[in-house]
C-alpha cells in the first residue's frame, strides 16, 4: 500500500515540479535580460519610489501598448535608448508618461505611435529613423528635442497647442533630404507662422486652421466639428432633426442674425447655430389623454342622465 501511495505521490508531484523550475527558469532568464532595474513581464525599469522610468524593452512583439504601472509604480518616463532598435512597427504610450529620453524608440519600423495629452517633452532623436508619415504633438507638450522625428519621411505634422520650445536641429528631418512635412497648427495657438515656420535653420511649410462648431441649439444632434484652413470655406453639413420640429437653417447666431455663409472663407474660430420653426402638427388630438379621457367621461354621464329623464 504504502508503495503505491508513494509512486502515486511522485506521478502528481512531476508535473508540478515541473512548470515550478519552468517559472523559476523564465523569472531568472527574465531577470537576467535587464541589464540594470528590476524586471516586470518584458520591460525593465527603475523607480524614484513615485515612478518608474522604463530603461529596457525584452519582449519580441513589434505592435505594443505600453503599462501604465510597473512594479506598482505609473510609468513616468521612457528612458535613453530604452526601446532603440527592436522592430517595431506600433507603439501606444499610457497616459502616465510625462516624458521620452534621447533616442527612446529610434531606429524602429514604427509607422504609427500615439502620443498622450500628458506628455511634456520629447527627447532629441526619441523617434529618429522610423517609418512614420503623419505625428500629432499633443497641447501637453513644451519642448521638442533636435532631430526628434528625422529621417521618417513625415508628410504631415499637426499641433494641437502653442508652439513648444523646438530643439536647435531639424526636429522634423532635413527640408530635402527626404523630408518636407506640411505642419498644421491652429490659428487660436501661439509662436507660428504660415505659409512657412522655420525652426533654426530649417524651413517647413505650414498652415493655420481654425475650428467650426456645429451648435444644434436645443433639438436635434449636432454635427461633429470641422478643422478648416484658415481662408478656405466649409461645406454645410447634412442638417440636424428631431420630431415636431422643422430645420430652419444655420445661422451666425443663436438667436436671430442671418444665415450663414457657407462659401465665405473662414478667418477664426467659428460657431454655427441651427435655427427652428414652430411645432410642428401631428395630426392628433392636442389634448393630454387624461383630459380626453375625462372629457368622453363627462359626456357617457351626461348621455345616461338623459336617458333616464326620458
Amino acid at each position: 500500500m504504502t508503495t503505491v501511495f508513494t509512486r502515486a505521490l511522485r506521478a502528481a508531484l512531476v508535473p508540478l515540479l515541473a512548470f515550478a523550475a519552468l517559472m523559476v527558469g523564465a523569472s531568472a532568464a527574465n531577470a537576467a535580460a535587464c541589464l540594470s532595474g528590476t524586471a516586470d513581464g518584458d520591460y525593465c525599469y527603475t523607480d524614484n519610489g513615485t515612478n518608474a522610468t522604463i530603461v529596457d524593452y525584452t519582449g519580441t512583439a513589434d505592435a505594443i501598448t505600453i503599462p501604465g504601472t510597473l512594479g506598482g509604480y505609473p510609468v513616468a518616463s521612457i528612458g535613453v535608448h530604452s526601446f532603440y532598435s527592436k522592430g517595431l512597427t506600433s507603439v501606444t504610450l499610457p497616459d502616465s508618461v510625462t516624458s521620452i529620453g534621447y533616442r527612446a524608440f529610434g531606429s524602429n519600423n514604427l509607422a504609427t505611435v500615439n502620443l498622450d495629452e500628458n506628455l511634456r517633452s520629447i527627447g532629441s532623436a526619441a523617434f529618429d529613423t522610423n517609418s512614420l508619415t503623419s505625428v500629432t504633438i499633443p497641447a501637453s507638450v513644451t519642448s521638442v528635442g533636435a532631430i526628434s522625428f528625422n529621417n521618417n519621411g513625415l508628410a504631415s505634422v499637426k499641433f494641437e497647442g502653442n508652439e513648444p520650445t523646438m530643439g536647435a536641429s531639424a526636429p522634423f528631418g532635413l527640408v530635402g533630404a527626404g523630408n518636407d512635412p506640411l505642419v498644421s497648427y491652429y490659428a487660436r495657438n501661439t509662436g507660428f507662422a504660415s505659409p512657412t515656420w522655420t525652426v533654426d535653420s530649417e524651413t517647413y511649410r505650414s498652415q493655420a486652421l481654425a475650428t467650426v462648431t456645429y451648435d444644434a441649439n436645443g433639438h436635434g444632434t449636432a454635427p461633429s466639428s470641422a478643422d478648416v484652413v484658415v481662408g478656405a470655406s466649409t461645406s454645410e453639413p447634412t442638417a440636424p432633426s428631431q420630431p415636431g420640429y422643422t430645420f430652419a437653417g444655420w445661422f451666425n447666431a443663436a438667436t436671430g442674425g442671418s444665415a450663414f455663409n457657407f462659401a465665405a472663407p473662414i478667418t477664426a474660430d467659428t460657431t454655427v447655430y441651427a435655427h427652428w420653426g414652430v411645432l410642428a402638427s401631428t395630426g392628433t388630438n392636442p389634448l393630454p389623454g387624461g383630459l380626453v379621457a375625462l372629457a368622453l367621461l363627462g359626456i357617457g354621464v351626461t348621455l345616461v342622465a338623459r336617458r333616464r329623464r326620458s
